[in-house]
């Protein structure tokens, strides 16, 4: 199945939004509002690969919600890492075929929790 121009659109803004956030160009924060705006739309038409999207874009939540709640400025390395995986999945994660090309769902909590902020 392909994409209509709309969803195509919308698929392209979310790597563009990725991209922006790689260039320094958006805080995680607006980051993370963007995903989801853009998301929404596909909540209802192919809710499989929303739920799949959710699961991406919880990492980026969690670890920046446990940035927040430990008072720290920076991510730590691990946790970059985490979020340089999870935006790499978002990446090639494409509607229609629900997969990423990469090793997506390997994001287990317990290890977004370890990797949230540095010491």
């Amino acid at each position: 199945m392909t994409l209509n121009d709309f969803e195509a659109r919308q698929i392209l803004l979310m790597k563009e939004t990725i991209e922006d956030y790689q260039q320094d160009k958006l805080d995680i924060d607006n980051l993370i509002f963007n995903l989801t705006s853009l998301a929404n739309f596909f909540e209802e038409k192919d809710p499989v690969w929303h739920e799949r999207f959710l699961e991406f874009w919880g990492t980026l939540e969690i670890l920046n919600s446990l940035r927040i709640v430990s008072n720290k400025t920076d991510f730590s390395q691990e946790a970059k890492q985490k979020i340089d995986e999870a935006l790499n999945n978002l990446s090639n994660y494409s509607p229609r075929n629900n997969q990423s090309s990469q090793n997506a769902g390997n994001f287990p909590l317990k290890s977004i929790f370890s990797a949230s902020v540095g010491h």
